[in-house]
């Protein structure tokens, strides 16, 4: 992270002590720079303290720089030498005419795209750190597919084809809001369609999120699921009212009506049968009474299932056993 020192510098003062080698200039690479641009580029540290400025080592110029940004200032810093692809190294596969040519900078652009939201959709969908995609892993898999694919030359680096876990990180919001206009235009076309929705409170913080979902048949005849939110509940209470709102409000985002038309699956705790009794029809969940069944049957002493209840405990402390140990 960069710090300030007490005179503000410009890139324009800067550029001046770089071109007269002043002593109180360092250039040197982030300790996290993975990209292979960064060969040609140093960040600039005055006195010691990191600025948000890089240089180029072939033209001495300074660039404007953070670590937000990426790489993108580097790939468009017009010195910037031009990557030459290496020879393939996979065996049994005839290379191409077209794999000796470095690809057209805006083919390499949407690329780098769709890369970009794929990475994001990746984390989000598998519940995924945003730092898994630098991982070695990912990386192995990522030229497996590249060579499999050979949608673009093997000898470009990953590094630089794959995003930086910071540009994945301020690219959620925008792949969201793109993926959420597409599915309000899709449900522009929804007349029928059924609603679930849940309510749970987090163990460790004590906070209430609520869960909403989609569920309907398009003109395939091919049922449709979509998950509208999932979400902190920042009503005051968990009264029926409340409840309701929260509901509506979601459903209504996407330019959906509950109505007396419309499904919508709950538990059947009271409040959630106060809260959809009138102006749609409840369907209570079935999952819920088995779940009441089983623990009636495992729980309770006066459930009359003494064996049931002994073995259920002993295979659940094998269970416990197994994955605490570190040899599973």
């Amino acid at each position: 992270m960069s710090s300030t020192v007490r005179k503000e510098f410009s890139k324009h003062d800067f550029q001046k002590l770089i071109l007269s080698n002043d002593s109180s200039i360092s250039l040197s690479k982030p300790a996290n720079a993975r990209s292979n641009l960064w060969s040609n580029f140093s960040q600039l540290y005055y006195s010691g303290v990191a600025q948000n400025y890089i240089v180029c080592n072939d033209c001495r110029n300074v660039l404007k720089w953070t670590s937000k940004t990426g790489t993108k200032v580097m790939k468009n810093h017009s010195c910037t030498k031009k990557l030459i692809p290496k020879p393939s190294t996979t065996p049994s596969r005839q290379r191409t005419i077209s794999s000796y040519m470095p690809p057209a900078q805006e083919n390499y652009s949407t690329i780098k795209d769709h890369i970009v939201e794929s990475c994001v959709e990746f984390c989000a969908r598998d519940n995924k750190p945003f730092e898994t995609i630098a991982s070695e892993g990912l990386m192995n898999l990522a030229k497996q597919l590249m060579n499999a694919g050979a949608l673009i030359d093997t000898g470009f680096s990953l590094n630089d084809l794959l995003p930086h876990p910071t540009t994945i990180s301020c690219n959620v919001q925008r792949i969201y809001n793109k993926l959420k206009d597409q599915l309000v235009t899709l449900c522009e076309k929804v007349d029928n369609f059924a609603i679930t929705c849940d309510f749970w409170t987090e163990g460790f913080t004590g906070l209430h999120y609520g869960g909403v979902s989609l569920h309907f048949v398009d003109v395939n005849y091919k049922l449709r699921m979509f998950i509208l939110a999932c979400k902190l509940y920042d009503l005051p209470n968990q009264k029926a009212f409340n409840i309701r709102e929260f509901v509506n409000k979601i459903v209504e985002d996407f330019g959906l009506i509950i109505n007396e038309d419309i499904f919508i699956v709950s538990d059947n705790e009271p409040k959630m049968l106060s809260a959809f009794k009138e102006g749609v029809m409840r369907v209570g969940c079935s999952t819920y009474y088995i779940n009441k069944v089983i623990q009636h049957a495992f729980e309770l002493e006066e459930s009359l299932c003494i064996d049931v209840q002994l073995l259920f405990s002993i295979v659940r402390d094998i269970i416990s056993h197994i994955r605490q140990s570190h040899k599973q």
